[in-house]
């Protein structure tokens, strides 16, 4: 399994992971939000399966709604 404390898209991804995913055959790995859209995306578009499972303390922290901008 790769690190999921980061986004693994390249260029280096400065977001937060959000999710940990899976393509057939692969390591997981992290995703931030932004990038997960992304994936599952180009996944539908192909006819190919991404799993996407949301991280949830302690893999991530989220902040309080009142710290968000």
């Amino acid at each position: 399994m790769s690190d999921l404390t980061k986004c693994n898209q390249k260029p280096a991804c400065e977001n937060p992971p959000a999710y940990r995913f899976t393509w057939a055959g692969q390591d997981e790995a992290a995703i931030c939000e932004e990038h997960g859209r992304k994936l599952a995306g180009l996944a539908a578009a192909m006819g190919y399966y991404c799993q996407l499972i949301p991280l949830a303390a302690p893999e991530v922290h989220v902040p309080p709604a009142e710290d968000v901008p």
